[in-house]
């Protein structure tokens, strides 16, 4: 069990970003790019049901992010979360991760908040300059409902910019 508390929520059109802050540096949750982790907040004086969400950031950032479309009761509550509310994180979770002795080239197929995961994956790739070529294919209903799209066409750009 780790113990964080929200630093702020992203709002976008269509998802949220979770910004969580470790209590101290040595509770600090240690995931694999593409891992999952499952978390819990205080409302009304108890703990909330514990719900699972693919882990965003990588382990060398100071936030650990979550990114989620507030549909359900337990997201719109999360959205509504104010910075300070207390967080209980458990994990990491997931053997859904880059092999990099395995791994030759990687195929991501993603639609919607299901891109989360992958994102961690980019992040780590682009941080890492891990040599492998990794296509992303990803699809949603409509453009403006595509989360992280700007950092994945920046990252697309940098690829085409390396390759000539």
């Amino acid at each position: 069990m780790h113990d964080y508390k929200v630093e702020s929520i992203e709002h976008f059109k269509n998802h949220i970003v979770l910004n969580l802050n470790a209590k101290n540096s040595q509770n600090k949750i240690r995931s694999a790019p593409g891992q999952y982790a499952a978390i819990s907040f205080r409302k009304f004086g108890r703990w909330s049901p514990v719900r699972c969400f693919s882990i965003v950031s990588n382990k060398n950032e100071d936030l650990l992010q979550f990114a989620m479309r507030p549909n359900g009761l337990f997201t719109s509550n999360v959205a509504r979360l104010k910075p300070g509310t207390k967080v209980r994180v458990q994990g990491p979770y997931g053997n859904f991760t880059i092999d990099e002795e395995y791994d030759d080239r990687i195929i991501m197929l993603a639609g919607g908040i299901g891109i989360t995961p992958f994102i961690s994956m980019l992040r780590y790739a682009k941080l890492t300059r891990l040599n492998k070529p990794i296509i992303l294919l990803y699809a949603c209903k409509i453009i403006d409902d595509l989360p992280f799209y700007e950092e994945i066409m920046d990252r697309s750009e940098e690829r085409r910019v390396g390759k000539e």
